[in-house]
């Protein structure tokens, strides 16, 4: 097992590191005010487009996109655009697709354009169903001399290596553990044919895997090596493209964290039209997809 978990490691955590430094250069370069002019369109379907799109690529984790949406929300941005950017940028990030390159580039692209129709389609949702214009009440606690005072870039990397790689790496490091005892603990026959040759070619698969991360936290990106096993076990592709869209941002810890911004029946709506839509969009993705 601890040939695998360094085999495994030496694959994924390098190019970890190189995304931190282009999520550094993005972050440092791109002005604060972009993405408030940029959705500033009066098209609305160009403007919930351009939201999904920049939500699926911010170089941050899910905890580090509530900030910027608070930011976006005081600027007076509507909260559908809010759900679709956020939504899209918890399923998805340039890490992430960096990291989802591991497996195959095959990943990368239908993670960045489903991610994109996640982020619209629950917007949408939430817009017919809900018919509420939402405040977000949630601010961040957190005091950076970073915000007020730019660093230089060097600094700004060596910040991001250490902040990032403490919120990242852990969770890297505990699935890349799971994984490992998946590959030397579970009989793949067994597992195959007891649990998942059941639900394989059925509806029920994408809806599982939307479910199967909610007891923990997966930033985007730590996903990748249980995606990897769940794979290698036979499971259709778009199940496991499921999971890695819902695991970052369908979860226990995000779900407090929504809760505190809109309260509690809002919040589980919205888990719970996320959870519907990755369902959907995983059956037709294993229904079009090998």
């Amino acid at each position: 097992m601890l040939d695998y978990i360094t085999h495994i490691s030496l694959e994924i955590i390098p190019v970890f590191l190189v995304a931190i430094f282009f999520s550094s250069l993005i972050d440092y370069f791109l002005p604060d005010d972009y993405f408030a002019k940029t959705l500033s369109s009066n098209n609305k379907l160009l403007n919930l487009i351009l939201a999904a799109v920049l939500g699926s690529l911010v170089p941050i984790c899910t905890c580090g996109m509530i900030p910027l949406a608070v930011k976006l929300n005081k600027k007076g941005l509507d909260w559908m655009l809010l759900v679709a950017f956020l939504t899209a940028g918890n399923a998805n990030s340039i890490p992430a697709m960096i990291l989802s390159s591991t497996i195959s580039y095959k990943f990368v692209v239908y993670r960045f354009f489903v991610s994109v129709l996640f982020g619209i389609l629950t917007a949408y949702l939430l817009k017919v169903f809900v018919r509420k214009d939402y405040t977000i009440e949630i601010y961040d606690s957190h005091c950076h001399d970073h915000c007020c005072h730019k660093p230089s870039f060097f600094k700004k990397l060596i910040d991001d290596l250490k902040e990032l790689s403490l919120n990242f790496l852990p969770w890297i490091c505990l699935a890349i553990f799971f994984a490992a005892v998946m590959h030397k603990y579970i009989s793949v026959e067994m597992l195959v044919s007891n649990y998942i040759l059941p639900f394989k070619d059925s509806l029920i698969s994408p809806f599982l895997l939307a479910l199967i991360g909610f007891p923990f936290y997966f930033c985007a990106g730590s996903d990748v090596p249980l995606a990897r096993e769940f794979l290698n076990l036979g499971l259709p592709f778009g199940s496991v493209l499921v999971f890695m869209l819902a695991a970052p941002g369908v979860n226990l810890t995000s779900f407090f964290v929504y809760k505190k911004a809109v309260g509690l029946k809002s919040s589980l709506v919205y888990l719970a039209f996320s959870i519907f839509v990755l369902t959907i969009l995983g059956v037709l993705i294993n229904l079009y997809v090998n």
